[in-house]
């Protein structure tokens, strides 16, 4: 009780009025994502939802370094004092790195995959260079418009789901999914760009700011060095399991394994709503030395890593009647996986966490180094696991990989 009542200091009307709408949202898209999962699983069945998933962890791999420069941009924009120049910036270099790694994922799919899967890495990677307009999405964080936000990812779900449901019911190929897939990274930000364009007050200065060069960009890449590849490595992290199982399984396995992964992934969407809505918070007190600021950054800890083990707990507990829900009778085989998997969500909680507290302390290269580790952990341990226990293996060293890192990073702040 005394935890709860000194936590209601840090957590005022306004953070929970943002929080509240970012919950609406989010909790709004992964209802249609839940839907959509529904059909398109049960359609597509376990073969081509391997296919499915790899192509998507394909596109992820190149768009690590945009999230470094994501993380980066949104506490710069937070402590500016002319946004709109900074937002400017921040769309002309992520133009820049989206359309060459758009170009780059293209040439590499052809030459290294099969024609199939290499035809639906096209389709995902062609559009990259529209998920630059999450500038604006970083910038709509800043400047607290969760309720706009939300607004924009409840359409844009809706409109993304009565896609699927289109496709389901024509019976379209799995390249038509992939297409439908590809809308997801880039769809609700464009939405978001067009309202804050609309504005004349945004829509002027922006326009009006330089646009940065693409030497500035390489230079901008180079200082920004460390953050890029700690986030990459974090990006990496995420997927690295799929990654490697899909090194020595089939289509069959990869997509029971990823089924569970797509389940345990949806309640991301409360800690990527605590982290947001505490952005301006955890600016101004991680980089103070006062006991008070300490224990202000301690009781988001446990906020986090409370809200994870409840979910982690239901998760378990509810898991075959999830699956039941989500899949249906082809993916039985996944409950087992699920439980196992459920055991990372404090652990992932806890990794947002520390994402905050070091992007704001400019803790990049030690951030990298326990990412790293995480890393090389997850995958020896795949290899080792996996032969014996099957992908339960695979998700049991998933377990290991972040309860590791978070003790970690939980000794180092120390």
């Amino acid at each position: 009780m005394i935890f709860f009542t000194k936590l209601k200091k840090i957590l005022d009307k306004s953070f929970l009025k943002e929080l509240s709408w970012y919950t609406i949202g989010q909790t709004t898209v992964q209802i249609f994502f839940a839907l959509g999962v529904i059909i398109t699983s049960r359609y597509l069945g376990p073969d081509n939802l391997g296919l499915y998933s790899f192509v998507q962890n394909y596109l992820s791999v190149f768009m690590l370094v945009a999230v470094g420069m994501d993380f980066y941009f949104t506490w710069r924009i937070a402590k500016s004092e002319d946004k709109i120049k900074d937002l400017k910036e921040y769309f002309g270099h992520k133009i820049y790195i989206t359309s060459s790694f758009s170009i780059l994922g293209i040439i590499l799919a052809w030459s290294i995959l099969p024609s199939d899967v290499a035809l639906m890495s096209t389709i995902l990677c062609a559009p990259l260079f529209l998920s630059s307009f999450t500038a604006f999405f970083q910038y709509a964080i800043v400047i607290n418009k969760a309720r706009i936000i939300a607004l924009t990812q409840i359409l844009s779900s809706l409109t993304l789901f009565l896609m699927k449901v289109f496709l389901v019911n024509f019976h379209a190929p799995l390249l038509a999914f992939v297409a439908v897939s590809a809308g997801d990274t880039f769809f609700m930000v464009t939405l978001l760009a067009l309202f804050f364009l609309s504005n004349p007050e945004i829509r002027k200065p922006f326009f009006y700011a330089s646009f940065p060069s693409i030497f500035s960009t390489i230079k901008f890449l180079y200082a920004i060095r460390f953050m890029v590849i700690s986030l990459a490595l974090w990006q990496l992290l995420l997927r690295v399991d799929q990654l490697v199982l899909a090194t020595f399984s089939n289509a069959y396995t990869l997509g029971i394994y990823s089924a569970a992964v797509k389940i345990t992934e949806v309640p991301n969407f409360f800690a990527g709503g605590i982290y947001a809505s505490l952005v301006a918070h955890i600016a101004s007190t991680a980089l103070r030395k006062d006991d008070h600021s300490k224990n202000s950054i301690r009781k988001v800890m446990l906020l986090y890593f409370s809200s994870g083990t409840v979910i982690s707990i239901l998760t378990i507990i509810t898991a075959p009647f999830i699956v039941s829900l989500l899949y249906g009778p082809k993916f039985i085989e996944v409950t087992p996986i699920l439980r196992v998997y459920a055991l990372s969500i404090p652990g992932m909680f806890l990794v947002y966490h520390y994402l905050a507290i070091y992007a704001v302390q400019g803790k990049h290269l030690q951030q990298a180094f326990i990412f790293s580790l995480g890393i090389i952990i997850n995958i020896v341990l795949i290899y080792i696991l996996t032969p014996i226990f099957g992908i339960t293996g695979t998700a049991f060293a998933t377990v290991i990989s972040y309860t590791f890192m978070s003790g970690v990073f939980y000794l180092h702040m120390r």
